[in-house]
């Protein structure tokens, strides 16, 4: 009887089938086995609100303005005077100058000095002034006179009570003088008119009443 030279022929036949089996067992539990969790999906982190840029947060420029082509007038003061013309020769005729002084003649090339009482009713109070000058000695006389309105009147006559010694003797309604500095001053007041009369020889009211007076009704009597 012949043996097979494959020993334990029938634990060959079996280890088939089983070794089989036991990798269907082997890969049916491999297919069994859980995998590990799956990892939970991310909270995605609060982000910072986006900082907006400047130009997302100004605000809107307004329009600008037109600029005014015109600037606005500067308000002028009120008046204060009525101007006034005088004819020299009509306001203290020849006469009357030679009466006061013989060698007292009109000044064709008069001007006002800066700062004195004629300049100031020329310059401010758009009067007029008169000069007569001594031929002589170049002595001066001068005279002005302006037109002011009552409230302008009424304020110069309060100024004049004070410092000032009233002179009765003069023509008009109220009148005034002082010595300055050698300077004799006289001032009068004719209704709203006011006459002014200056120069060095002018010593005392009494000395120079007639010229002054006569200026005064001359003056009242020329004006319309």
């Amino acid at each position: 009887m012949l043996r097979s030279s494959t020993p334990f022929p029938h634990r060959a036949r079996r280890s088939g089938p089983l070794v089989a089996a036991a990798a269907i067992a082997g890969l049916s539990l491999a297919g069994c086995t859980p995998d590990a969790a799956p990892p939970e999906p991310e909270t995605p982190a609060a982000s910072a609100p986006a900082t907006p840029s400047p130009s997302d947060t100004a605000e809107p420029t307004p329009a600008t303005s037109p600029t005014p082509t015109s600037a606005t007038p500067t308000p002028t003061s009120a008046p204060t005077s009525v101007p006034v013309t005088v004819d020299c020769a009509a306001v203290l005729p020849s006469q009357t100058l030679y009466d006061f002084n013989p060698n007292v003649g009109v000044q064709s090339d008069y001007t006002p000095a800066e700062g004195t009482l004629p300049a100031v009713l020329v310059d401010e109070q758009n009067g007029a002034a008169c000069g007569f000058v001594n031929q002589t000695s170049g002595e001066q006389i001068e005279f002005a006179v302006a037109h002011l309105l009552p409230e302008e009147a009424q304020r110069r006559k309060d100024a004049l009570v004070v410092g000032n010694d009233p002179v009765p003797i003069y023509a008009g309604d109220e009148g005034y003088f002082a010595l300055i500095d050698g300077v004799g001053q006289a001032q009068v007041f004719a209704g709203d008119y006011w006459i002014v009369g200056r120069s060095t020889a002018f010593y005392e009211p009494g000395d120079h009443a007639a010229l002054v007076s006569s200026v005064v009704e001359n003056v009242v009597a020329l004006q319309p």
